[in-house]
């Protein structure tokens, strides 16, 4: 089972990654709702004219299964990046 804190932690892994390549990554926390967004810019976020961006997760994060639904796309995203 993964926690909330495993999927923060993996989502602040994948920004680290993104500095280190093109790909330009935003992630937006609000603990209030619990909501949790992340996109990323495949081409960087001065080109975002040129590419659009990419959902890797845009939703709640309150359920066990939401929690491990997003923890999957990011650790997704990141397998991208390998």
């Amino acid at each position: 089972m993964k926690t909330l804190r495993d999927t923060l932690e993996l989502a602040n892994e994948l920004i680290i990654v993104s500095k280190e390549t093109h790909h330009t990554c935003f992630m937006d926390y609000a603990g209030h709702v619990n909501r949790l967004s992340i996109y990323t810019y495949p081409l960087g976020f001065d080109r975002r004219e040129i590419a659009d961006k990419h959902t890797v997760y845009d939703g709640y994060v309150i359920t066990e299964t939401e929690i491990t639904l997003a923890y999957f796309s990011i650790l997704q995203e990141l397998e991208k990046r390998n």
